[in-house]
C-alpha cells in the first residue's frame, strides 16, 4: 500500500491506521515556512489520474527531486527496522509508482498547479525500506523560478548539531491553508546510528535521530543544516508509539510518550547520487563547493560571477572571454599554454599570453603538452577548443604526479517506529 505519511509504528497485531487524507498541515510546534525554504516542494501522488496522498521532498537541482524511497514506492503502510536494518514490522517494497504518477508542487502556501512531473525513477536495486529510504525522481520539466538545495556529501552529521526540518505534513499549531508548508528551526541531532531506540525500533548506519519534529506528510522533506542550510537528510519514520488521530498526538511529546523521528543520510548514497545526477545532466551542488549551473575553467563568460571561480578574464565589449582561475609560480599551477599574470588588483590569474609575449612561454613544457593556443580566438571571441583539450591533458598529467608523490593544487524512550 502507499505509505504517504510520518506515522506510529503498530505492533503487528494492531489494525493498520486509515490512509493520510492528502489534506493535511505541516511540522509539530513549527511555523510558516517562508521563501529561504523553497527548494523544499511537496510530492502529489495521483492514482488512476486523480490526487490521492501527498509526500514532501527537496528540489536538489533544476530538474531532480530528492525524496523518501517509501514516496514513490507501493510499501507497507507501517513499518519498524532495528539497528541492523533488519525489518521489524513491514518494511516491505511492493513496486515503484509510475513516474508520471508524481507530480511537484512549489511554494509554501497550499496550491494544486503542478510545476512538473516525474519522468523518470531512481532507487537503490532491492526492494527494503530498512536504512535505505531514499530516491530521486527526475523531472520532465526543469523548476527553473525557485532555488535548488546544496548538500553535503562529503561527511556525515554530526550528533548535536542543531536542523531546520521543513515538510507538508500534519501540523498542531499551523494556522495557514491545508497542505501549506511549515518548518522548526534548531531540532537537535540526537544521534547517529547505528542504535537502538525500542523494541520495534532501531536507527540503522545511513541514517540519524531526532527528537520531536516531522508528523505524517512530512516524509522525504529535507533536514537542511541550520548553520548552512545545506540538506543532511530526509524524513524517514517516526511517532511515539501512539495511534494516529485528528490532533496528532502519535506525533507530539505529553510528558509520558516521547516521539523520535529518524532521518536517512544522503552522505550514505553516493553511487544512487551520482547515477540520478548524470541522467538530470548536471552535478550536486556540494557544501561549499562550485555552483554547477555555472562555467567550468576555459568555459566562456562575460561576467566574474558567471565563472565556478568567479574569475572571467579576456573578456571585451564586443567579445566574451574565459574562466580562469588564481595561480602562483608552481608548474602545474596553469596550463602549459597559459601564464600567471597579475591583475591590477594584485592577484594573479591564468591567462593566454599576448602576442608580445608568446615567446616567454616554456618549450619544453608546450611540446610536452602536444597542445599550442597562442593569442587566437574562435568566432565570438570565446577561445579555441584547444583551450580546453590543453585542460584535460593538464588533468591527465597532474594525475600521473600525483602517482608520483608530487604536490598538486588544483537507548531513547518512545515505542515503535513508521512508514513516513
Amino acid at each position: 500500500m502507499l505509505s504517504g505519511a510520518l506515522v506510529a509504528c503498530l505492533s503487528p497485531t494492531e489494525p493498520a491506521p486509515e490512509r493520510l487524507a492528502q489534506a493535511s498541515q505541516a511540522v509539530i510546534n513549527g511555523v510558516a515556512s517562508g521563501a529561504a525554504d523553497d527548494s523544499a516542494i511537496r510530492i502529489q501522488i495521483f492514482e488512476n489520474g486523480m490526487p490521492y496522498a501527498s509526500c514532501s521532498g527537496v528540489l536538489v537541482a533544476p530538474n531532480l527531486v530528492l525524496t523518501a524511497r517509501h514516496c514513490v514506492s507501493v510499501t507497507d503502510d507501517q513499518f519498524g527496522c532495528d539497528e541492523t536494518g533488519k525489518a521489524l514490522v513491514g518494511a516491505g517494497i511492493y513496486s515503484n509508482l509510475a513516474p508520471s504518477d508524481l507530480g511537484v508542487i512549489t511554494g509554501g502556501a497550499h496550491s494544486d498547479v503542478l510545476a512538473a512531473r516525474g519522468a523518470e525513477l531512481f532507487t537503490l536495486p532491492d526492494k527494503v525500506i530498512c536504512n535505505r529510504d531514499i530516491a530521486f525522481l527526475r523531472l520532465d520539466t526543469p523548476i527553473t523560478n525557485v532555488p535548488f538545495a546544496q548538500m553535503r556529501l562529503d561527511a556525515p552529521p554530526t550528533r548535536g548539531e542543531a536542523v531546520r526540518v521543513v515538510g507538508y505534513g500534519f501540523s498542531n499549531t499551523s494556522t495557514n491553508d491545508p497542505r501549506s508548508r511549515n518548518r522548526r528551526d534548531g531540532v537537535p541531532i540526537i544521534d547517529l546510528g547505528p542504535l537502538t531506540v525500542s523494541s520495534l525500533r532501531g536507527v540503522g548506519n545511513h541514517e540519524f535521530l531526532v527528537g520531536e519534529s516531522v508528523c505524517r506528510g512530512d516524509s522525504g522533506g529535507p533536514a537542511y543544516a541550520e548553520k548552512t542550510h545545506v540538506v543532511l537528510g530526509v524524513a524517514s519514520q517516526g511517532g511515539n508509539g501512539k495511534k494516529p488521530d485528528a490532533t496528532g498526538s502519535d506525533c507530539i511529546d505529553d510528558g509520558v510518550k516521547v516521539t523520535t523521528n529518524i532521518f536517512t543520510r544522503v552522505d550514505a548514497f553516493p553511487e544512487l547520487i551520482a547515477e540520478a545526477f548524470a541522467a538530470a545532466g548536471t552535478e550536486p551542488w556540494k557544501e561549499g563547493g562550485y555552483d554547477p549551473r555555472k562555467a567550468k575553467f576555459a568555459e566562456s563568460c562575460r561576467l566574474d560571477d558567471d565563472c565556478r571561480s568567479a574569475a572571467c578574464t579576456g573578456q571585451s565589449a564586443d567579445a566574451a572571454g574565459y574562466c580562469t582561475h588564481a595561480c602562483d609560480d608552481t608548474p602545474a599551477s596553469c596550463p602549459d599554454t597559459m601564464r600567471c599574470e597579475s591583475t591590477t588588483a594584485g592577484t594573479r590569474y591564468c591567462v593566454v599570453p599576448s602576442a608580445s609575449a608568446q615567446g616567454v612561454r616554456p618549450s619544453s613544457s608546450s611540446s610536452a603538452s602536444s597542445c599550442s593556443l597562442g593569442p587566437r580566438r574562435g568566432s565570438g571571441g570565446e577561445l579555441p577548443s584547444t583551450l580546453a583539450l590543453c585542460a584535460l591533458l593538464l588533468v591527465r598529467r597532474r594525475a600521473r604526479a600525483a602517482l608520483r608523490g608530487q604536490p598538486m593544487r588544483g537507548p531513547l524512550p518512545g515505542a515503535g517506529g513508521s512508514g513516513a
